[in-house]
């Protein structure tokens, strides 16, 4: 059978719900992972992109790292693909990242992680509707995330096409050396 996941009706209509399900009740609808490894997946990306950074200052390190940390983490420019309902970016930025970026195909998708951010007091989270197979982006970024977009291709009838056409916009995304 042909799963659902992969397909954008399926997608409008599950976000859809939760917007109106956040309308109500202030739900935040899915976390995906969880927010344990959420929280371990930021993190670790913090540290990594962290460690990038000092590599490319070439600072010696006399532990004032932590404080270094947040400046090494402005250069960073952040593309979350499928980013649903915006929450993996909510904790990029409680670890310091400034300049994020979320698309989605869906608008629901959209809506929601922008009344979602801003509930949240994220308002420099940029959130667009693209597709990325299609994409409309013009910068480049130094780190792109995905968490779910790639999934949900894998599981649309032109998967393996799709895929081949997902990577080569991606690549398209990513800044030289991201």
């Amino acid at each position: 059978g042909q799963s659902m996941l992969g397909l954008q009706s399926y997608w409008d209509a599950a976000y859809s719900d939760e917007l109106s399900n956040f309308r109500e009740h202030g739900h935040t609808g899915e976390v995906w992972f969880g927010d344990d490894v959420m929280e371990i997946v930021t993190s670790w990306t913090k540290d990594l992109c962290v460690e990038i950074s000092q590599k490319e200052m070439s600072v010696s390190d006399n532990g004032e790292v932590n404080d270094q940390a947040d400046k090494y983490l402005s250069s960073w420019n952040v593309l979350d693909l499928g980013t649903g309902n915006g929450l993996l970016l909510h904790q990029l930025a409680k670890e310091g990242f400034s300049d994020l970026t979320g698309t989605d195909y869906s608008e629901g998708a959209v809506e929601l992680a922008q009344h979602l951010s801003q509930r949240d007091g994220f308002p420099n989270i940029r959130f667009m509707v693209d597709d990325i197979l299609d994409t409309k982006l013009e910068r480049q970024f130094k780190l792109v995330m995905d968490k779910g977009t790639l999934d949900a291709i894998g599981l649309h009838p032109d998967g393996p096409v799709k895929r081949v056409m997902y990577w080569d916009s991606v690549s398209k995304l990513v800044a030289p050396g991201g």
